[in-house]
């Protein structure tokens, strides 16, 4: 959790959220239930990185998952006043319920329908700020304040049939495309958060080294692994799907995948 928050400090979110995900899976799988607590310490961290980086309706996913996970294993259960992280993911939800239905309005019945799901944690702690929200976000030119201070990619860039992901690493324009759909979601993001990592430790030996490019653009497909360099610093990359568990094959996946960096 520690690596994840070192990487969020850094603008990485898909760095910091593969981390806090790492987190979240080796706790549960040591069965420590004295280690319970970290499950939505982590999940707070994955709602923080989808919220930052515009995947707003993963963020409103992961934070179901945190409700979940805080009810069963945080001793301080729903209470806000000493709980920052819970605090911080309150409001950044409280900030998607006011602002999705701005940008998008066809989203508004959807949002609408948390309310019921959500129940008393809505109305003793989302619809309170929700009001304080409403109260500095009238009109889409103070949305758009809010979110250039706030976000670092585009809002609800994971609505629609492509998915979008952007951020600034070496002074470089990262764009990275892919289908928006659950298989894709788990390969283009795996892809992003490896690439993050890889830029940081560049950055940390020689923040010159890519110092030509002004903007990448990345377009990542399903297949066998390749990469093909398209001219002007565009490129495809292939993945394949990946499930298995055992050992050897999570590192010979993770060795091919970093070969696509290179």
């Amino acid at each position: 959790l520690n690596i994840a928050q070192v990487y969020n400090s850094l603008g990485m979110s898909y760095a910091s959220k593969y981390y806090a995900l790492a987190a979240f899976w080796s706790t549960w799988q040591f069965s420590d239930s004295s280690l319970y607590k970290r499950l939505p310490q982590a999940l707070g961290l994955i709602v923080f990185s989808d919220f930052s980086h515009g995947a707003w309706m993963n963020a409103i996913e992961d934070f179901d998952l945190y409700l979940a996970t805080k009810r069963e294993f945080d001793e301080k259960g729903f209470e806000i006043y000493d709980d920052e992280i819970y605090q911080k993911t309150i409001g950044n939800i409280a900030s998607i319920v006011q602002a999705a239905p701005l940008i998008h309005p066809e989203l508004s019945e959807f949002i609408h329908s948390l309310k019921a799901r959500w129940s008393i944690i809505w109305d003793q702690q989302i619809q309170p700020l929700v009001q304080h929200v409403n109260e500095r976000i009238k009109d889409m030119d103070s949305l758009k304040a809010v979110i250039a201070r706030n976000l670092r990619d585009n809002p609800l860039n994971d609505v629609g049939l492509k998915r979008n992901i952007r951020f600034n690493a070496l002074n470089i324009d990262w764009r990275i495309q892919f289908d928006n759909n659950e298989t894709m979601t788990s390969i283009g993001e795996e892809f992003v958060s490896f690439l993050q990592i890889a830029l940081c430790e560049i950055a940390r030996i020689n923040n010159q080294l890519l110092n030509g490019a002004k903007r990448v653009s990345i377009s990542v497909q399903e297949g066998h692994f390749q990469k093909e360099h398209l001219g002007n610093d565009n490129w495809v990359i292939t993945i394949p799907k990946f499930e298995s568990k055992d050992e050897m094959k999570i590192k010979m996946h993770y060795a091919y995948l970093g070969s696509l960096i290179k």
